[in-house]
Protein backbone atom coordinates (compact mmCIF):
# COMPACT_ATOMS: atom_id res chain seq x y z
CA UNK A 1 0.00 0.00 0.00
CA UNK A 2 2.78 2.44 0.89
CA UNK A 3 4.55 1.57 -2.34
CA UNK A 4 1.42 2.39 -4.36
CA UNK A 5 1.04 5.82 -2.70
CA UNK A 6 4.70 6.64 -3.45
CA UNK A 7 4.22 5.80 -7.13
CA UNK A 8 1.09 7.99 -7.31
CA UNK A 9 2.89 10.91 -5.63
CA UNK A 10 5.86 10.55 -7.97
CA UNK A 11 3.55 10.56 -11.01
CA UNK A 12 1.75 13.67 -9.73
CA UNK A 13 5.07 15.48 -9.23
CA UNK A 14 6.17 14.63 -12.77
CA UNK A 15 2.86 15.97 -14.18
CA UNK A 16 3.18 19.25 -12.24
CA UNK A 17 6.73 19.68 -13.43
CA UNK A 18 5.71 19.11 -17.06
CA UNK A 19 2.78 21.54 -16.82
CA UNK A 20 5.03 24.24 -15.41
CA UNK A 21 7.44 24.13 -18.33
CA UNK A 22 7.15 26.77 -21.05
CA UNK A 23 7.25 25.68 -24.66
CA UNK A 24 10.18 27.08 -26.67
CA UNK A 25 9.25 30.37 -28.35
CA UNK A 26 8.75 30.18 -32.10
CA UNK A 27 11.44 31.81 -34.17
CA UNK A 28 10.16 35.21 -35.40
CA UNK A 29 9.61 35.43 -39.13
CA UNK A 30 12.23 37.63 -40.68
CA UNK A 31 10.91 40.57 -42.69
CA UNK A 32 11.68 40.42 -46.40
CA UNK A 33 14.75 42.43 -47.34
CA UNK A 34 13.69 45.52 -49.28
CA UNK A 35 15.86 46.96 -52.05
CA UNK A 36 18.10 49.83 -50.97
CA UNK A 37 16.90 53.37 -51.64
CA UNK A 38 19.44 53.71 -54.43
CA UNK A 39 18.19 50.50 -56.04
CA UNK A 40 14.62 51.75 -55.70
CA UNK A 41 15.49 55.02 -57.42
CA UNK A 42 17.00 53.06 -60.30
CA UNK A 43 13.79 51.01 -60.59
CA UNK A 44 11.69 54.19 -60.73
CA UNK A 45 13.96 55.72 -63.36
CA UNK A 46 13.89 52.49 -65.39
CA UNK A 47 10.10 52.79 -65.52
CA UNK A 48 10.07 56.47 -66.37
CA UNK A 49 7.94 55.83 -69.47
CA UNK A 50 5.01 54.97 -67.16
CA UNK A 51 4.96 58.17 -65.11
CA UNK A 52 6.62 60.82 -67.28
CA UNK A 53 4.50 63.42 -69.08
CA UNK A 54 4.96 64.30 -72.72
CA UNK A 55 3.46 66.80 -75.17
CA UNK A 56 0.45 64.57 -75.78
CA UNK A 57 -0.48 65.11 -72.12
CA UNK A 58 -0.70 68.87 -72.69
CA UNK A 59 2.06 69.30 -70.15
CA UNK A 60 4.57 71.91 -71.32
CA UNK A 61 6.03 71.94 -67.80
CA UNK A 62 5.76 69.25 -65.17
CA UNK A 63 7.43 68.10 -61.96
CA UNK A 64 8.25 64.86 -60.21
CA UNK A 65 9.57 63.77 -56.83
CA UNK A 66 10.61 60.53 -55.11
CA UNK A 67 9.16 60.10 -51.63
CA UNK A 68 7.68 57.56 -49.18
CA UNK A 69 4.22 58.85 -48.32
CA UNK A 70 3.07 55.80 -46.34
CA UNK A 71 6.44 55.18 -44.61
CA UNK A 72 6.55 51.52 -45.65
CA UNK A 73 10.14 51.62 -46.85
CA UNK A 74 9.17 51.62 -50.53
CA UNK A 75 9.66 54.75 -52.61
CA UNK A 76 6.90 56.30 -54.66
CA UNK A 77 7.23 58.69 -57.55
CA UNK A 78 4.69 61.49 -57.91
CA UNK A 79 4.62 63.29 -61.24
CA UNK A 80 2.29 66.23 -61.70
CA UNK A 81 1.45 69.17 -63.93
CA UNK A 82 -0.77 72.15 -63.04
CA UNK A 83 -2.02 74.08 -66.03
CA UNK A 84 -4.79 76.10 -67.64
CA UNK A 85 -6.96 78.99 -66.48
CA UNK A 86 -9.23 76.53 -64.65
CA UNK A 87 -6.20 75.33 -62.66
CA UNK A 88 -6.23 71.64 -63.51
CA UNK A 89 -3.66 69.37 -61.90
CA UNK A 90 -2.82 66.04 -63.51
CA UNK A 91 -0.91 63.58 -61.34
CA UNK A 92 0.51 60.05 -61.45
CA UNK A 93 1.54 57.87 -58.51
CA UNK A 94 3.73 54.75 -58.75
CA UNK A 95 5.46 52.70 -56.04
CA UNK A 96 8.39 50.26 -56.21
CA UNK A 97 7.44 46.60 -55.76
CA UNK A 98 8.84 44.96 -52.60
CA UNK A 99 11.12 42.66 -54.62
CA UNK A 100 12.36 45.54 -56.79
CA UNK A 101 11.16 43.87 -59.98
CA UNK A 102 9.15 46.86 -61.13
CA UNK A 103 6.53 49.39 -60.04
CA UNK A 104 2.81 49.38 -59.35
CA UNK A 105 0.27 52.04 -60.19
CA UNK A 106 -1.24 53.76 -57.13
CA UNK A 107 -3.67 55.83 -59.17
CA UNK A 108 -7.37 55.43 -58.41
CA UNK A 109 -8.61 54.70 -61.94
CA UNK A 110 -12.24 55.45 -61.06
CA UNK A 111 -11.56 58.84 -59.49
CA UNK A 112 -12.91 61.93 -61.21
CA UNK A 113 -13.01 65.12 -59.18
CA UNK A 114 -13.76 68.43 -60.90
CA UNK A 115 -12.76 67.09 -64.30
CA UNK A 116 -10.99 64.12 -65.86
CA UNK A 117 -7.84 63.31 -63.91
CA UNK A 118 -7.94 66.54 -61.91
CA UNK A 119 -6.21 66.51 -58.51
CA UNK A 120 -5.56 69.17 -55.88
CA UNK A 121 -2.41 71.23 -56.39
CA UNK A 122 0.18 68.95 -54.85
CA UNK A 123 3.22 70.71 -56.32
CA UNK A 124 4.15 72.57 -53.14
CA UNK A 125 7.45 73.18 -51.37
CA UNK A 126 5.90 72.04 -48.09
CA UNK A 127 2.89 69.88 -47.17
CA UNK A 128 1.52 69.58 -43.60
CA UNK A 129 1.46 65.92 -42.55
CA UNK A 130 -0.80 64.29 -39.95
CA UNK A 131 -0.23 60.74 -38.69
CA UNK A 132 -3.19 58.62 -37.60
CA UNK A 133 -1.46 56.11 -35.32
CA UNK A 134 -4.60 53.99 -34.89
CA UNK A 135 -5.00 53.37 -38.62
CA UNK A 136 -1.26 53.78 -39.37
CA UNK A 137 -1.98 56.31 -42.11
CA UNK A 138 -0.34 59.57 -43.10
CA UNK A 139 -2.37 62.49 -44.46
CA UNK A 140 -0.89 65.37 -46.48
CA UNK A 141 -2.93 68.56 -46.68
CA UNK A 142 -3.11 71.04 -49.54
CA UNK A 143 -5.71 73.02 -51.48
CA UNK A 144 -7.52 72.60 -54.77
CA UNK A 145 -8.32 75.88 -56.48
CA UNK A 146 -10.87 75.90 -59.28
CA UNK A 147 -11.76 78.76 -61.62
CA UNK A 148 -14.84 78.88 -63.80
CA UNK A 149 -14.56 82.15 -65.62
CA UNK A 150 -14.06 85.59 -64.13
CA UNK A 151 -17.12 85.46 -61.88
CA UNK A 152 -16.80 82.09 -60.17
CA UNK A 153 -14.10 80.26 -58.22
CA UNK A 154 -13.82 77.58 -55.55
CA UNK A 155 -11.13 76.60 -53.08
CA UNK A 156 -11.17 73.15 -51.46
CA UNK A 157 -9.14 71.85 -48.54
CA UNK A 158 -8.03 68.28 -49.20
CA UNK A 159 -5.82 65.58 -47.70
CA UNK A 160 -3.86 62.99 -49.69
CA UNK A 161 -3.47 59.52 -48.21
CA UNK A 162 -2.28 56.16 -49.52
CA UNK A 163 -5.08 53.83 -48.44
CA UNK A 164 -4.58 50.13 -49.12
CA UNK A 165 -2.19 50.86 -51.97
CA UNK A 166 -4.34 53.55 -53.61
CA UNK A 167 -3.67 57.30 -53.68
CA UNK A 168 -6.88 59.02 -52.60
CA UNK A 169 -7.98 62.51 -51.64
CA UNK A 170 -10.30 63.30 -48.76
CA UNK A 171 -12.10 66.63 -49.10
CA UNK A 172 -12.45 68.46 -45.80
CA UNK A 173 -14.16 71.74 -46.66
CA UNK A 174 -14.62 74.24 -49.48
CA UNK A 175 -15.57 77.82 -50.17
CA UNK A 176 -17.51 78.78 -53.29
CA UNK A 177 -16.93 82.37 -54.41
CA UNK A 178 -19.12 84.29 -56.85
CA UNK A 179 -18.76 87.87 -58.00
CA UNK A 180 -21.81 89.88 -59.03
CA UNK A 181 -23.02 93.47 -59.05
CA UNK A 182 -24.08 93.03 -55.44
CA UNK A 183 -20.50 92.17 -54.54
CA UNK A 184 -18.62 89.06 -53.50
CA UNK A 185 -20.65 86.12 -52.19
CA UNK A 186 -19.04 83.21 -50.33
CA UNK A 187 -20.66 79.88 -49.50
CA UNK A 188 -18.85 77.54 -47.12
CA UNK A 189 -19.37 73.75 -47.20
CA UNK A 190 -17.98 70.66 -45.53
CA UNK A 191 -16.47 67.75 -47.44
CA UNK A 192 -19.92 66.33 -48.18
CA UNK A 193 -21.27 69.63 -49.52
CA UNK A 194 -23.29 70.60 -46.44
CA UNK A 195 -23.37 74.31 -45.46
CA UNK A 196 -20.97 75.34 -42.69
CA UNK A 197 -19.76 78.63 -41.21
CA UNK A 198 -16.60 80.49 -42.15
CA UNK A 199 -15.17 79.55 -38.74
CA UNK A 200 -15.82 75.86 -39.45
CA UNK A 201 -14.05 76.21 -42.79
CA UNK A 202 -11.04 77.87 -41.18
CA UNK A 203 -10.76 75.13 -38.55
CA UNK A 204 -11.60 72.15 -40.81
CA UNK A 205 -8.05 70.79 -40.92
CA UNK A 206 -7.47 71.27 -37.20
CA UNK A 207 -10.74 69.53 -36.31
CA UNK A 208 -10.27 66.62 -38.72
CA UNK A 209 -6.78 65.77 -37.47
CA UNK A 210 -7.17 66.75 -33.82
CA UNK A 211 -4.84 64.79 -31.56
CA UNK A 212 -2.77 63.35 -34.42
CA UNK A 213 0.99 63.71 -34.69
CA UNK A 214 1.92 66.60 -36.95
CA UNK A 215 5.00 66.99 -39.11
CA UNK A 216 5.96 68.48 -42.44
CA UNK A 217 6.84 66.96 -45.80
CA UNK A 218 9.17 68.94 -48.05
CA UNK A 219 9.15 67.20 -51.44
CA UNK A 220 12.21 67.65 -53.63
CA UNK A 221 10.36 68.53 -56.84
CA UNK A 222 12.36 68.27 -60.04
CA UNK A 223 11.16 70.50 -62.88
CA UNK A 224 11.00 69.09 -66.41
CA UNK A 225 10.41 70.99 -69.65
CA UNK A 226 9.79 69.55 -73.14
CA UNK A 227 13.33 70.46 -74.23
CA UNK A 228 14.75 68.49 -71.29
CA UNK A 229 12.93 65.38 -72.51
CA UNK A 230 14.32 65.59 -76.06
CA UNK A 231 17.49 63.73 -77.14
CA UNK A 232 20.65 65.84 -77.11
CA UNK A 233 21.02 65.51 -80.90
CA UNK A 234 17.54 66.92 -81.47
CA UNK A 235 18.24 69.87 -79.18
CA UNK A 236 21.50 70.60 -80.97
CA UNK A 237 19.67 70.67 -84.31
CA UNK A 238 17.15 73.11 -82.89
CA UNK A 239 14.25 70.75 -83.51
Amino acid sequence: MGKTISIVLLFAMLMLTACGQTAPAAEPLSAPMLPSLEEQRRVLEANRNLWAFDESDYAPDWYYTFTDLDHNGLLEVISASTQGSGIFTYARFYEVLPDGSGVKNLYHAGMEIEGPDDWPEIIRDSLPCYYDRTANRYYYVCANDIRDGAAHAMSQLAALCLKDGVAEWEYLASVDIRWAEAGEQKTYMDGAGNPISEQDFDSAVERRFAGMEQSELKPDWIAVTPSAMMPEASKENGS
